[in-house]
């Protein structure tokens, strides 16, 4: 049974991921991807398959595909580590979009992937894979923002394939997330 989801600038859609909630407003189509049952119960049980955390198609027809990593309270790594980070991300990306073809093609439910196939086939709208990485460092130093940066050319120069739109962003970067996103810590997580 198809689930049906209506439409409408007041729409939300609220889903909880590490210490954080995320809640995809307005135009957003989104799903949990890697809690999907399609994505359980078909792609996953291909051993060493990986899966985004969030996908998610906003009006325009742009498509997101957002990782999350919630590291606060847990030492982050250092800079010779951030290449395995972005290569988890690459490898999550990849997997993600043969997934979702996948689950067009076999789910019972194809009406949930359509508009996705639709998004990264459609070499017109943008395909943008974004870092939402929360960690204990103070966000106005240098340590942080060369993070991000580096963090950005690495998984750009993995995902170049498919898309060199990166965005590594938390709640308190200097730069915007997805638009209609709003990100809010837990009350059980680390502040």
């Amino acid at each position: 049974m198809a689930v049906r989801r209506p439409r409408g600038k007041d729409v939300s859609r609220t889903f909880d991921e590490g210490g954080l909630r995320f809640q995809f407003g307005g135009d957003w189509r989104v799903e949990k991807y890697d809690d999907h049952p399609d994505y359980r119960g078909k792609a996953a049980k291909l051993s060493g398959t990986k899966g985004i955390d969030f996908v998610g198609v906003i009006g325009s027809g742009d498509c997101y595909l957002i990782e999350v990593k919630d590291s606060r309270g847990h030492p982050m790594p250092g800079d010779r580590r951030l290449g395995e980070m972005a290569k988890q991300v690459a490898l999550k990306v990849r997997d993600t979009i043969a997934g979702i073809v996948g689950a067009h093609r076999t789910s019972s439910q194809p009406e949930t992937w359509r508009p996705f196939v639709r998004a990264l086939a459609n070499r017109s709208r943008v395909l943008r894979v974004v870092l939402w990485l929360e960690d204990d460092l103070p966000i106005d130093t240098w340590r942080w923002r060369h993070r991000a940066s580096t963090l950005t050319k690495l998984i750009k120069r993995q995902t170049s394939w498919v898309t060199t739109r990166i965005l590594v962003v938390s709640q308190r970067s200097p730069v915007a997330g997805p638009p209609g996103l709003a990100v809010s810590n837990l009350p059980r997580a680390s502040q």
